[in-house]
């Protein structure tokens, strides 16, 4: 197994580039360990459990970049709500994390949220019930 060594971040000062740089060879470093994991017979690691965790490492370092970049985008996401509810307590598209069984909810952070209102119309229009596309920036 490879020893990853992040002794070269800690070293002050750096130019951003570099700093970026440094930051993308340390991910790659951990998906290809990621990567190694998912075939290594001996380790036998549970497959959900590996593809949660590379998903949260890919998701930790995309939030890396953005701090680092302090892009001057919003932050914004959009998400759907039924069109059948209160738009002042909207039920919203939670696939993984409805309530009762369904996957609606009334609490936003479980909600699915999409970068794109494109892609938000899309998957309304899939779903095949009306829904409310709406913008949040936090």
């Amino acid at each position: 197994m490879e020893v990853l060594d992040f002794s070269e971040l800690t070293r002050e000062p750096r130019d951003r580039d570099r700093l970026l740089n440094d930051l993308k060879g340390v991910e790659e470093r951990l998906m290809r360990l990621c990567d190694g994991l998912a075939v290594d017979r001996e380790a036998d690691p549970e497959p959900n459990g590996l593809a949660i965790a590379r998903a949260h490492l890919e998701l930790g370092f995309l939030e890396l970049f953005r701090a680092v970049l302090k892009p001057e985008t919003h932050r914004g996401y959009w998400v759907l709500e039924r069109a059948d509810t209160d738009p002042d307590a909207p039920l919203y598209y939670a696939p993984a994390g409805g309530e009762g069984g369904t996957q609606w909810t009334g609490y936003r952070p479980r909600a699915l949220h999409l970068s794109g209102k494109d892609d938000a119309g899309c998957l309304a229009s899939a779903l095949g019930i009306q829904c409310r596309v709406v913008n949040y920036v936090e």
